[in-house]
């Protein structure tokens, strides 16, 4: 299974073990099929950890909030976001890391910008 490690605010984290927030939009999605896990990394106080994981089961392409699930975002800020297309990537099985994981447990010395593949499942 391909796994990824995805640069994620952390009020969007938050909303996302709420169960706020189903859905993640990006401007992309990894082109190797479903499904595919997400370690969620997120800056807090200047420490880079992985704070949780989630399962991507589902995606849509051309997302918008009548698709299925909730973004927090309005319909207006996804088309701005995606500049006329966005992925809304279905977020389930979130399971958040108490304590994190050091950012370099997975290979890495800096963080991805956007969301990148592990070294793992290159």
């Amino acid at each position: 299974m391909v796994e990824i490690i995805l640069s994620l605010r952390p009020k969007w984290w938050r909303k996302i073990v709420s169960g706020e927030k189903t859905v993640e939009v990006r401007k992309t999605i990894p082109r190797v099929g479903l499904p595919f896990k997400v370690y969620v990394y997120e800056t807090r106080n200047g420490k880079q950890a992985i704070v949780g994981e989630f399962m991507v089961r589902r995606f849509w392409a051309d997302y918008k909030n009548g698709d299925g699930g909730k973004s927090c975002l309005t319909d207006a800020e996804i088309l701005k976001y995606g500049n006329g297309k966005a992925y809304g990537w279905e977020i389930s099985e979130v399971a958040k890391y108490t304590p994190s994981m050091a950012l370099q447990d997975f290979g890495f010395t800096r963080p991805p910008q956007s969301w990148c593949y592990t070294k793992e499942s290159c």
